[in-house]
């Protein structure tokens, strides 16, 4: 801009000049009295004319030049401005000094769910009424929206954030801030809005978690604690030893489990989890599973498999601590005893591993949620029922791991739970060969009709 102003203070002084040179040969021609003869008087005008008109061009030219110059910058600028603020991630609104929408990018079309069209030229406060009013707090969120353009147009950044109803609920975080001409005078104000659901959603997760690490880490360590100082400042029996002696190494055991989880958890998040890809027989599989689970007169766990059950390509330490948790869930969550079954059959290139229970079973609105970190079902008859909410998430990070999937079913509370996940067939998963399976049980050809199960 000054370079501009430059230039015209600088034409305007060289035809300063040239018009001087021009009078001065006007008033030669004219009026001058040194005894020149008019002839020479009139060829220094017509030359003095030439020169001047031509100068005259050449400056013309040259500010010309730099005016398209000029403007071909401001052009380049504003189309780059605008469409950097056309492809925010953000939602951004331009208002202008009366707070009318002069600007109103499709990020907040699509956060706002208003056309541009209807939005602009209207005023924010109307614009975005509709919105407030599906706030959980719409007074608060009307209000902090009137104060933040306000605080905007008298030249300083205001920040507020609102929650919005629905399934899912959302999180809006929005900044307003002053908007200054090249003179320093205000223009109006912008308005960023962003969605930040996302984030507000892991902050009270970090919460959660805190909460329950502190509650799973604690009841051991008070029970160690407990029985550690009995050991210490009483003259106990033989027997009672032993059994506060067991009681410390049983909570030290559940101790060294809770670690291991999340440890485990970290490393199959980066990736540092390395498989140990083999064949597995799955019947044997299973045997080592319910031996490790051990005994339970009330809660037996029963393997039922076909006739004929193809070799799956997996890590079997990996996939034993997949059964092992959803066989210990199946317990835990059967109070009143029942059957665990375990069970397997081929679909395709791949084999469907089954753990059912007759347990408390899952709402339904529960069931998208079940493999998240930290995620427990609320109710009344799970209270009394610890766990950390790791072990489902670890199993998924497992079974994908192997490019397998995992899903959980339930016909409702009460009426039990079953835990199904794939893993590849070993033949296919080693060799190659079509998706087109046999059946292990009958011979028959499937025909992969069944869609892909969610995760």
């Amino acid at each position: 801009m000054f370079r501009r102003r430059l230039w015209y203070v600088w034409i305007a002084a060289a035809t300063f000049v040239l018009l001087s040179v021009v009078a001065d040969s006007v008033v030669d021609v004219f009026f001058g009295g040194d005894g020149l003869d008019l002839a020479n008087s009139l060829e220094e005008l017509f030359w003095s004319v030439l020169l001047t008109g031509a100068a005259t061009l050449v400056l013309l030219r040259v500010w010309l030049g730099q005016e398209a110059h000029y403007l071909r910058e401001r052009e380049t600028a504003r189309t780059l401005y605008e469409a950097t603020a056309v492809n925010l991630a953000d939602g951004l609104a331009i208002m202008d000094r009366d707070d009318r929408i002069m600007f109103f990018n499709p990020r907040l079309e699509a956060l706002f769910g208003i056309p541009r069209d209807q939005a602009v030229g209207r005023p924010l406060s109307e614009v975005t009424a509709t919105l407030h009013d599906r706030a959980l707090d719409p007074r608060q969120a009307s209000q902090r929206s009137r104060q933040a353009s306000e605080v905007a147009l008298a030249g300083s950044t205001d920040a507020f954030e609102y929650r919005l109803g629905g399934d899912p609920p959302r999180d809006l975080a929005v900044l307003d801030f002053p908007i200054h001409g090249r003179d320093g005078a205000s223009f109006g104000h912008g308005r960023l809005v962003r969605e930040v659901t996302r984030e507000r959603e892991l902050d009270r997760l970090k919460n959660e978690v805190i909460a329950i690490v502190s509650h799973e880490l604690r009841a051991p360590m008070t029970v160690i604690s407990g029985f550690a100082e009995l050991l210490q400042t009483r003259d106990l029996s033989e027997a009672q030893v032993k059994e506060y002696a067991a009681r410390i190494q049983t909570e030290a055991t559940r101790l060294g489990g809770l670690i291991n989880e999340f440890l485990d958890v970290q490393r199959l998040e980066s990736r540092r989890g390395r498989l140990s890809l083999v064949p597995v027989e799955l019947p044997r599989l299973f045997g080592r599973a319910a031996a490790a689970a051990g005994d339970d007169a009330s809660r037996p766990i029963r393997v039922r498999l076909p006739g004929e059950l193809p070799p799956v390509l997996a890590d079997p330490e990996r996939i034993l601590q997949v059964l092992g948790n959803l066989l210990s869930n199946g317990r835990k969550y059967s109070p009143d005893g029942g059957d665990i079954l375990i069970s397997a059959r081929q679909e395709r290139e791949n084999v469907v591993i089954e753990v059912a229970d007759q347990g408390l079973g899952l709402p339904s609105d529960a069931l998208p949620h079940l493999f998240e970190k930290f995620f427990r079902v609320d109710g009344q008859d799970r209270r009394g029922i610890t766990g950390t909410g790791l072990g489902l998430a670890i199993c998924r990070q497992i079974v994908e791991a192997h490019g397998g999937s995992i899903w959980a079913e339930s016909d409702g509370p009460r009426r039990g739970a079953r835990f199904c996940f794939t893993l590849p067939v070993a033949r296919f998963a080693m060799s190659g060969e079509p998706e087109v399976a046999t059946s292990a049980t009958d011979g028959r050809a499937v025909d992969g009709s069944r869609s892909a199960p969610r995760t």
